[in-house]
């Protein structure tokens, strides 16, 4: 499943940022040149096409939770009692696990550090003067001219 996850997080994102954004260039200059109401009206038509992609993504989601839930999976064995109590002895409050603090802090750092990298590079592709479409093409991601 983590391989899976990485491999959806990377390509979800491009494939709703093109079904979102495949003409962002225009619609970037068009925005300039409209006023307040009908600005407001062209974001509105832009937030809705995320709607459809996200009711894709659910119903796959849906689906698959029903195939796991009647997956012929074997029964997991409960462990013992006095196994599980052995290692919060004398702990009477998360605080008290510095290794679980520092994976919390860990996992916030990387997550952040994450998010702010997928966040970041089509705006840095804008700088660079590469537009919206091409900074989105998966013909320039894989196969450059």
């Amino acid at each position: 499943m983590g391989i899976s996850n990485k491999v959806a997080g990377t390509i979800a994102p491009l494939i709703l940022a093109y079904f979102i954004l495949h003409d962002g260039d225009a619609f970037v200059e068009n925005l300039k040149t409209l006023d307040n109401a009908a600005k407001t009206i062209a974001l509105n038509n832009l937030a809705a096409r995320v709607i459809i992609p996200y009711l894709f993504m659910t119903v796959v989601l849906f689906l698959l939770g029903i195939m796991i839930r009647f997956a012929p999976l074997p029964e997991i064995e409960e462990e013992d009692e006095e196994s599980t109590d052995s290692i919060a002895t004398g702990k009477s409050s998360i605080f008290q696990f510095p290794n679980l603090i520092l994976g919390v802090i860990a996992l916030f750092l990387y997550v952040g550090a994450e998010v702010i990298a997928g966040d970041t590079i089509i705006r840095y592709g804008i700088t660079l003067g590469i537009p919206i479409e091409d900074n989105l093409c998966f013909d320039n991601l894989f196969f450059a001219p």
